[in-house]
């Protein structure tokens, strides 16, 4: 039982675009009482949350300190995938509430505040803010195939736009999939994952879209890339090596794709972020019936279980400092 609702996680959380399967009933365990509490640790961390990934798919913030939790968002929609501004104050987030999905921006502090950025007939995920907090680069299908309501799209390419005026730029011209944007701390690059060579893999390239560069060369699927505080190494999730195929693990290597390390070993484990100190790594993971977040330390030890109380959580990333 566990094994299969494993996969069926791991079908939800490798699906590019967002929410593509259903994974049945996961209980509750989104409330304010979801979290145990982490004082030695601290800070605070935005994810979602859904009973059953079929009533609504829901907004928190987790403070690790008191283990207490708060929903930003009480729709009926799907709210997935919040990325923090720079100074913390607000989150955008990707949103079925109008019935596509599009990215808004909302107040970090109660959810308030929810203006709408993008309006396509295209299917706009994965928003991850600019360390300047003047851009958001995203992946949208608007040049392609499309994705509908609950589907996400096979197609997609990596766009940035700024805030000020809203401007969009396209900065891959694939005819597969490029997405899950990540900036690096220097404002420099971009890390994203791509299938333009067959199985997923995770590439870098500069901010006019040139330099693109692959990082990876796993059997299995990449996907998920996030950068250190320090710029120095990136987190991911991939199948376990040798490749089993419906695993996923964490993996780390430098920014130039080498020393590559595995964190985690057997399980699955996915979508990973780093702490604003470096000290740990987010990720979330299977337990018992449910999906809850943990973190590790940087070698992959120290195992730390920062949730509990069954339903799905996902799409976890930590404040910045």
């Amino acid at each position: 039982m566990i094994r299969g609702k494993a996969l069926r996680l791991a079908c939800l959380l490798l699906t590019f675009g967002g929410a593509a399967c259903s994974t049945g009933n996961g209980g509750g365990g989104c409330g304010e009482t979801v979290g145990i509490p982490h004082p030695e640790i601290g800070g605070s961390i935005a994810f979602t949350c859904s009973p059953d990934m079929r009533s609504y798919v829901r907004i928190m913030v987790l403070d690790v300190r008191t283990g207490r939790a708060r929903f930003l968002t009480s729709d009926w929609a799907f709210d997935i995938a919040p990325s923090w501004s720079p100074d913390g104050s607000h989150i955008v987030f990707e949103s079925t509430r109008d019935g596509r999905s599009e990215l808004y921006v909302m107040s970090a502090r109660d959810g308030s505040d929810v203006r709408r950025l993008t309006e396509t007939v295209a299917f706009n995920t994965s928003p991850d803010w600019s360390r300047d907090g003047a851009s958001i680069a995203f992946g949208s299908s608007r040049d392609g195939v499309h994705g509908s309501l609950g589907v996400a799209s096979t197609h997609s390419n990596v766009y940035v736009m700024r805030l000020n005026n809203r401007d969009q730029r396209r900065l891959t011209t694939s005819s597969s999939y490029d997405g899950q944007p990540a900036w690096s701390p220097d404002g420099r690059l971009i890390a994203f994952t791509s299938t333009r060579e067959g199985t997923s893999q995770i590439y870098t390239m500069g901010l006019d879209g040139g330099h693109q560069k692959r990082l990876t060369k796993l059997p299995g699927p990449a996907a998920y890339p996030r950068w250190s505080p320090d710029g120095t190494r990136l987190v991911f999730n991939s199948e376990l090596q040798p490749a089993e195929p419906g695993s996923s693990t964490i993996y780390s290597m430098t920014a130039d794709g080498g020393d590559l390390r595995q964190l985690l070993s057997g399980g699955y484990y996915l979508y990973p972020d780093w702490s604003p100190d470096g000290r740990h790594i987010l990720f979330l993971g299977t337990r018992e019936s449910a999906v809850e977040l943990f973190a590790i330390d940087p070698s992959g030890t120290a195992l730390i279980q920062l949730t509990r109380g069954g339903g799905i959580k996902y799409w976890a990333r930590w404040q910045p400092q």
